[in-house]
């Protein structure tokens, strides 16, 4: 296929009304697997035209519309659709501020904390120690734990996969290399999405079980949230009423306390389990769902979970 550019935008589906995001790649310009957004200068020629494509509802692909790159004086100044592309005078559009687009999505990035941070870190402080601090997306980070090493191509280039979190967003994915520079950091539902490039097989998919509990009010309500979930999942022996602890690894966060709300006596948490995570458990659990949780504060602010 050789190089290529990319379009990278949102337009209004006229199926749906909801707005969708597109990626179209094009072999037009430079191809130099470019990321061409809203207010780049991609024509040098100082051209105005209307670079047109097709897309679909992401509702249902069966429903293809028209879209439209609207240029002027080689900038890209906005995205139209179906009848726009024809109704709309390109010589009345003006031009906007030179990188818009990529000001907007870096924005939205650190909002999210979903991408790659302006901030650095340094790829020779690697490994980090558990706990490390440092900032990204404006924030400050603790490692929580290093959980994966790939020597990429076989290289001898170790990439380095972090579990992270902040009190601001809660727990996240760490990739630190050299070879793409600087980190990553994605979230657990995207991470998924994508899990050959952030996880190993035996670590399978960090499937997140969401279900909700009601505690006494003994804590600020903010307090709790985004409050790590910890390990130390007991086992009963129904039979004899034992607890089974073995040699379970200490305080490995398995989940994380998404919401919470108040009611008139008491607080409803909303707690999200990654599944993979409690799967080391699994021969506690054969047979069995994970049928109820309690949650004991302890001093510091953590949380335990107790089968």
């Amino acid at each position: 296929m050789g190089m290529f550019d990319t379009f990278y935008g949102d337009v209004k589906c006229p199926y749906c009304n909801e707005i969708h995001e597109f990626e179209e790649q094009t072999k037009s310009y430079d191809c130099t697997m470019s990321s061409l957004l809203l207010g780049d200068y991609i024509d040098k020629g100082n051209s105005n035209y209307v670079y047109e494509f097709k897309w679909w509802c992401d509702k249902d692909r069966s429903k293809i519309f028209n879209v439209g790159v609207a240029i002027r004086r080689g900038q890209i100044v906005k995205y139209l659709v179906e009848d726009e592309i024809e109704s709309t005078d390109i010589m009345k559009l003006e031009n906007i501020e030179d990188g818009l687009g990529k000001r907007l999505l870096y924005e939205r990035v650190c909002r999210e904390a979903n991408g790659y941070p302006k901030e650095e870190l340094d790829y020779e402080l690697n490994p980090l120690v558990n706990g490390y601090k440092f900032i990204a997306f404006d924030v400050e980070w603790e490692v929580v734990r290093l959980y994966r090493t790939n020597d990429l191509f076989a290289s001898g280039h170790i990439e380095y996969f972090y579990e992270i979190k902040s009190k601001e967003h809660g727990i996240r994915i760490m990739r630190s290399s050299d070879v793409y520079g600087n980190i990553e950091i994605r979230t657990l539902e995207l991470a998924n999405k994508y899990r050959e490039l952030y996880f190993n097989k035996e670590e399978g998919e960090w499937i997140m079980i969401e279900f909700k509990i009601k505690v006494s009010k003994e804590e600020n309500i903010n307090s709790y949230i985004n409050k790590p979930v910890l390990n130390r999942i007991l086992s009963i022996e129904e039979s004899t009423n034992v607890y089974m602890f073995n040699d379970m690894p200490k305080e490995i966060v398995i989940g994380i306390i998404s919401d919470a709300i108040e009611l008139e006596d008491c607080y409803e948490l909303t707690i999200k389990l990654w599944k993979e995570k409690i799967k080391i458990f699994r021969e506690f659990f054969v047979g069995m769902e994970l049928a109820s949780i309690s949650i004991n504060w302890l001093k510091g602010g953590k949380l335990i979970c107790i089968k």
